[in-house]
């Protein structure tokens, strides 16, 4: 070697950005099969699992937050009973539809990346969805669940 040149060194490998994972349930599918096993509310009850709501927002205010009543709306759809979820809130059905589809593709192993372009639209209408049928609830157009 000359005395005025270095060596370029070996290149090292970089470590995969995307490591290969073991294969997971998946949260959709375990927010489906909880919902399965716990028990349907009773019409108009207004705590699941003789649980009071723990959502800060309707204790601090007395009013429905956005979500309110979407774990019974879930619970009652997983159970069959269309009604009722709609009762608690109308929007149960496009939620729970929503994780069927996500742990369906994830069980037939092409799971939907949650960084794509079309779920932060679909994500964008739920929110803007969810918005209204809080505000019509406010506003008493819609009822709030019990």
């Amino acid at each position: 070697m000359k005395s005025g040149t270095r060596s370029n060194p070996a290149p090292v490998a970089s470590p995969a950005k995307n490591p290969p994972r073991k294969r997971r349930i998946g949260i959709p599918l375990a927010i489906l099969a909880a919902a399965a096993v716990v028990p349907v509310p009773a019409a108009g009850a207004d705590e699941l699992l003789h649980i009071p709501s723990l959502c800060p927002f309707h204790r601090l205010t007395g009013l429905p937050c956005p979500g309110c009543g979407m774990t019974r709306s879930l619970v009652c759809l997983a159970h069959g009973h269309l009604q009722d979820s709609v009762g608690f809130h109308p929007l149960g059905g496009a939620v729970f539809l929503a994780l069927m589809v996500l742990a369906l593709a994830r069980l037939a192993g092409h799971p939907i990346p949650l960084r794509s372009r079309t779920i932060n639209i679909v994500a964008l209408i739920g929110l803007l969805a969810l918005v209204v049928v809080w505000i019509a609830r406010l506003l008493h157009w819609l009822p709030a669940p019990p």
